[in-house]
C-alpha cells in the first residue's frame, strides 16, 4: 500500500498538492491561512503558522545543508553534527535541553537529508513552553562545541546506526542505487557517510564544516500550533536576534553528467528479490515535477494503481510501488517491487519497465487522472491535521527554495493532462537514464559498499482548563459502542475500530487466519470485487486497513468530511459481505509468505520471535511459533478456515469505532446505524483469556545470522500487570526512567550509550496484553560489545532493584508521563485511538480530561516497589541475534 510511501514524499515536500475545482481555493487558502514571514537581520528566516485545534505546537529550526554539500573525506558530517548538536552548547551541558523537553512533557528529534538538516520539538502549549523551545532551538545555531571527548564518543554512536542500517536490505539496495546513478554528483554518497570518513574525520574539520554551514543566514526557525504570534516574535527576537550574522560558506556540488546508458548494480543481502528502477528526472523546483507525481500516484495509487494490477494481483510481486523524489537538484523516480513465489528478477524488471512504457504509448484515462489528482488533495489535506507535518513542509521548502514554491506548486498539479504524462514519460523513462538495482538471492555478485533547568520538579498545568470537547458515546442495538468527537478545524475525519478477532482466538489454528481474514475483506465483497473496493476509496483519496493483531482486528479509516458516508458504506461492506475469492486468497499467502521471508532476515524480528517464546509458556495463545512454522501453516490455510473466523468475530457487540474530526455525533451515529445497524452477532460472545502470570525462566538464546553488522539484543521477563492495574502506571515511571526515556534520557540509555557509546538504539519498555504481560530492554549494539552490553543490562537494573530511584530523577519521569499526553492528540487518529483504547479498557469518556488523575498521587516509594516487584534479573530472558561470538 502507499500510505507509508507518503511519508518520504512529504519530508521531500511536494506532496503538497491540491484539487482543484471548486475546492481548490478554499484548500490554498486554508493551508496558507495565518502565516507569518519574515527575516530577523542576522538573515534567519522565520515562518510562523497559528493552528488552536489542539494544545500544542511545533517548533522547527532548519539548515539548507545536507549530505548534498560534503566534499570527499568529511562525508557524513551533517548526520554526525545531528548527533553533535545534542552534546555540550555555550550554555547547556549534554544532553540537558533533551532532558528538560522530556521533562515537560515533549519530544524532540532531529533528522539530515540530502538537502537539509533539521531539529524539532513537540510540546504542549502550556506553561512557558513557547519560551523554553525557542530558547532552547537557539541553541543549535552557531553555539554547539564540539567538544574532542564527545565527538569521538559520538563517532562510534554513529557507526552503531550505520551498522543498524546496513542490516536492511532495502536500505542497501536505495544505497547501492544512487551510488550507480550518481557517479559525480554528491547525491551518490550515503547520508550516513562512510565508515572510514566518519571514524577519520577531525574536530577541526566538524567545527569548520559547521561554523560555514549553521549560521542564521542558512537556517529557517518554524513554530506551528498553539500559540501566540505577537508574542513569539518577541521570543524570537530575544534569543535568536542577538546570535551574530554569519557568512555561509556551503559547498556546492559538481553536476551530474548526463547518464547515456542503463546501468546495474547488486546487492548480496536477504532472501527476497528486490527490484529498484531509477529513472533520471529533472529538480523539484521544474514545472515536470508537478507531472511526475501524478505519475506516481497513477502508478502506485493503492490497490486500483497500474502497478498493483500488473504486477501484484499477477503473483510477479508481493509489493510495487513508485514514488518521485523532491531534491533541490537532479531527482531520480523510483520503480519498485519485491518479488513473490519464485518470479525472478528478469521477468519483475521486465514487468516494472512494460508499465513505464505503457504510459508513453497509451493515454492515461480521464478518470485515473482525475483520481490521482483527488489523492493528491486528501493527503494535502490530512497532512494540515498535524503541526509537525504542516511545519515540516514549511521548513524544507524555507530552506530548498522558498515556500511560495509551495503553493504555486497547487495550480500545477490541476493543469497536469494525459497529454502531459505521455509527453514526461517519453522524456524521463528512458533507457539512457535508468538505473537497476538488484537482489537476487540466486546471483553469487555484488559486495559490501562500499541555560539554568526550569524544568525540574516542574508540572503540567491540568489540561482541564483548556477547552475540549467532550466524547459522544452511544451503543446500536446490536452493540456496536459509537464514540465521537468533533473537531472542525479541518474538513477531515479519522475512524479508528475494533472487534475482538485477534490472534488470541486462533490458538491451536492455522498460522495467519486473523490476519489474512483482515487482508480479505479488502479483496472482495458481495458488492464489488477487490479493484472496485479500491477504486472507491482511491478516487476520493480516503483509506481504510484491516489489520489483525494479537488481541483485536484493527481497522482504520481517513477520508475527507465530505466522503464521511463513502468511509462508512464500504466499512460495512467489508465487515458484513466479504466472499473471500479463491484467486485472491492465493496472492494474500504469497503476501503474507513474503513478509514471513522478510522477518527471517531481519534481526529485531528474529529476536522478537525467540524472545516471545522464550517468556510465554508452551501453550499459550500469545505465544508465537518459529518463523519457520508459520510459513509450513500458511500454506495449509483454505477459504474455509478464512469465513468461519470471520462468521464467528466478525460481530457487533464487541465492535468499538472511534471517529474524530469535521462531524457531528447526530450524523456519526445516524451514519453507523444506517451501514452498520444491520449487523448480526450468532454465538457466545467472545472473551479475552484471563491474565496468567507464568514467571520467566532464565534463559540465553544465542541466534547467529551471518552477514548483519549490528546485533539485537532483547533482555527482559513476563510480568503480573495488567493496563487496567493501578500498578501500571506507578510501574510506567520505574520504567521511564530505567529505560523508556530512550538512549539519551535513561539510566540503561546514559550508561550503555552516552558513558559508554556501545549501542545507538537503547530503549525498553513493556507490554500489557489481557492474558499476558512482559517487559524487557531492547540495544543495536556492534558484536565486539555483546558482553559487556548483556552485563551492563544486568548491572543496571539489578542496582535501581537495590537502591531505587532518587527524588530527582522520579519528579522528571513524572513530570514527563503528565506533560507529554497532549502530544498523542495532536492529530484526530491520535485522539480516535486515546478514546478507542480508553473505551477497551473501560476507562470512560472522560479520560482525555482525567489522564492526570493516574499519576498525581504516585509517590517515590511506590515507584521504587514496582521496580523490585515486576523486575526479575534471577529468570530473566537474554537474547542475542546476529553475526557474534557466542558466550562460552
Amino acid at each position: 500500500m502507499k500510505i507509508a510511501r507518503l511519508a518520504v514524499v512529504a519530508v521531500v515536500l511536494m506532496t503538497m498538492s491540491t484539487q482543484f475545482a471548486s475546492a481548490k481555493k478554499d484548500i490554498t487558502a486554508n493551508a496558507k491561512k495565518d502565516i507569518t514571514q519574515y527575516k530577523l537581520a542576522n538573515g534567519l528566516t522565520v515562518i510562523l503558522k497559528e493552528s488552536h485545534a489542539a494544545p500544542v505546537f511545533s517548533a522547527q529550526v532548519w539548515f539548507g545543508v545536507g549530505s548534498r554539500n560534503e566534499v570527499p573525506g568529511i562525508t557524513g558530517t551533517s548526520h554526525l553534527l545531528e548527533h553533535m548538536l545534542f552534546n555540550t552548547s555555550e550554555n547547556y551541558k549534554k544532553g540537558e535541553i533533551s532532558n528538560m523537553v522530556r521533562y515537560r512533557g515533549g519530544i524532540e528529534n532531529a533528522a539530515t537529508g540530502n538537502d537539509y538538516t533539521y531539529y524539532w520539538q513537540l510540546l504542549s502549549s502550556m506553561n512557558d513552553n513557547l519560551e523554553f523551545s525557542i530558547m532552547t532551538l537557539a541553541e543549535r545555531v552557531g553555539r554547539g562545541l564540539i567538544l574532542p571527548d564527545e565527538l569521538e564518543n559520538e563517532k562510534t554512536v554513529v557507526i552503531s546506526e550505520m551498522k543498524g542500517r546496513d542490516n536492511s536490505s532495502s536500505s542497501l539496495l536505495y544505497d547501492a542505487l544512487f551510488g550507480e546513478a550518481y557517479k559525480v554528483h554528491t547525491y551518490g554518497t550515503r547520508i550516513v557517510g562512510s565508515e572510514e570518513d566518519v571514524r577519520g574525520v577531525t574536530r577541526e574539520r566538524v567545527l569548520e564544516y559547521y561554523h560555514s554551514n549553521y549560521g542564521p543566514a542558512n537556517a529557517a526557525l518554524v513554530i506551528v500550533g498553539d500559540f501566540d504570534t505577537k508574542e513569539a516574535k518577541t521570543l524570537i527576537d530575544k534569543y535568536f536576534g542577538v546570535l551574530p550574522a554569519a557568512e555561509v560558506k556551503r559547498y556546492e556540488p559538481k553536476p551530474e553528467p548526463k547518464q547515456t546508458e542503463t546501468r546495474y548494480t547488486y546487492v548480496n543481502s536477504g532472501a527476497l528479490r528486490r527490484v529498484y528502477m531509477g529513472y533520471k528526472t529533472p529538480p523539484a523546483r521544474h514545472p515536470d515535477y508537478a507531472v511526475l507525481n501524478v505519475i506516481d500516484q497513477i502508478l502506485s495509487g493503492g490497490r486500483s494503481s497500474r502497478l498493483y494490477s500488473a504486477l501484484v494481483e499477477k503473483g510477479y510481486a508481493a509489493e510495487a510501488f513508485a514514488f518521485a523524489y523532491g531534491h533541490v537538484d537532479d531527482n531520480i523516480f523510483i520503480v519498485a517491487a519485491i518479488g513473490a513465489g519464485n518470479t525472478g528478477v528478469k521477468t519483475i524488471e521486465k514487468a516494472l519497465r512494460l508499465e513505464c512504457d505503457r504510459l508513453k504509448r497509451e493515454k492515461v484515462t480521464e478518470e485515473e487522472l482525475t483520481a490521482a489528482k483527488n489523492r493528491i488533495k486528501a493527503d494535502f489535506t490530512f497532512g494540515c491535521d498535524s503541526v509537525s507535518d504542516q511545519g515540516n513542509a514549511l521548513g524544507n521548502s524555507a530552506v530548498t527554495g522558498g515556500i511560495n514554491r509551495l503553493f504555486e506548486y497547487l495550480p500545477a498539479v490541476e493543469k497536469v493532462t494525459a497529454e502531459d504524462v505521455m509527453r514526461a514519460a517519453k522524456e524521463y523513462f528512458v533507457p539512457e537514464g535508468l538505473t537497476v538495482a538488484i537482489i537476487d538471492p540466486e546471483r553469487n555478485e555484488g559486495g559490501s559498499l562500499s541555560a539554568p533547568d526550569k524544568s525540574a520538579g516542574l508540572l503540567p498545568e491540568d489540561p482541564r482548563k483548556h477547552k475540549t470537547n467532550t466524547p459522544f458515546r452511544a451503543v446500536l442495538d446490536n452493540g456496536i459502542t459509537v464514540i465521537v468527537s468533533e473537531n472542525h478545524s479541518n474538513p477531515t475525519i479519522a475512524l479508528e475500530g475494533s472487534m475482538l478477532a485477534g490472534n488470541v482466538f486462533n490458538a491451536g489454528g492455522k498460522y495467519g487466519v486473523p490476519a489474512l481474514t483482515a487482508d480479505m475483506v479488502s479483496r472482495g465483497t458481495k458488492t464489488r470485487n477487490m479493484y472496485e473496493q479500491a477504486a472507491a476509496l482511491d478516487n476520493i483519496g480516503a483509506y481504510l486497513d484491516f489489520e489483525g493483531r494479537k488481541e483485536t482486528t484493527h481497522f482504520s479509516g481517513k477520508a475527507l468530511s465530505e466522503d464521511t458516508e463513502v468511509l462508512f458504506e464500504q466499512l460495512a461492506d467489508r465487515l458484513m459481505n466479504a466472499t473471500f475469492p479463491e484467486e485472491m486468497l492465493k496472492l494474500s499467502k504469497t503476501e503474507a509468505e513474503q513478509s514471513l521471508k522478510g522477518a527471517s532476515e531481519n534481526p529485531s524480528s528474529v529476536a522478537s520471535v525467540a524472545f516471545d517464546r522464550a517468556v510465554y509458556a508452551e501453550g499459550s495463545p500469545y505465544r508465537p511459533l518459529e518463523i519457520s512454522e508459520s510459513l509450513a501453516q500458511l500454506e495449509t490455510v483454505t477459504v474455509d478456515d478464512l469465513k468461519a473466523f470471520y462468521n464467528k468475530y466478525y460481530r457487533p457487540d464487541t465492535m468499538i469505532i472511534a471517529i474524530v474530526g469535521d462531524i457531528t455525533p447526530d450524523k456519526a451515529v445516524r451514519l453507523a446505524k444506517k451501514y452498520l445497524g444491520s449487523m448480526k452477532a450468532e454465538g457466545p460472545k467472545p472473551v479475552l483469556p484471563e491474565h496468567k502470570y507464568v514467571p520467566t525462566l532464565p534463559k540465553r538464546i544465542d541466534a547467529q545470522m551471518k552477514g548483519k553488522t549490528e546485533n539485537i539484543m532483547l533482555y527482559g521477563n513476563t510480568i503480573d500487570l495488567k493496563r487496567t492495574d493501578p500498578d501500571y502506571h506507578v510501574f510506567r515511571i520505574a520504567n521511564h526512567i530505567l529505560g523508556g526515556a530512550g538512549a539519551m534520557g535513561s539510566i540503561m540509555g546514559n550508561e550503555i550509550r552516552e558513558e559508554n557509546g556501545l549501542a545507538y538504539s537503547v530503549y525498553s519498555t513493556f507490554d500489557t496484553l489481557a492474558g499476558e504481560s512482559k517487559w524487557y530492554a531492547r540495544v543495536g549494539t556492534d558484536k565486539g560489545y555483546v558482553e559487556r552490553v548483556a552485563e551492563m543490562l544486568e548491572e543496571e537494573t539489578r542496582r535501581v532493584i537495590a537502591k531505587g530511584f532518587d527524588k530527582v530523577m522520579f519528579e522528571k519521569a513524572k513530570s514527563y508521563l503528565m506533560g507529554v499526553f497532549p502530544i498523542a492528540l495532536e492529530t484526530n487518529e491520535g485522539v480516535a485511538n486515546t478514546l478507542l483504547n480508553a473505551e477497551f479498557n473501560g476507562f470512560g469518556t472522560d479520560y482525555i480530561e482525567t489522564y492526570l488523575d493516574n499519576y498525581k498521587d504516585i509517590t517515590l516509594e511506590q515507584v521504587n516497589a514496582a521496580a523490585k516487584k515486576y523486575l526479575k534479573p534471577d529468570t530473566s530472558v537474554l537474547v542475542v541475534v546476529g553475526e557474534h561470538p557466542e558466550k562460552k
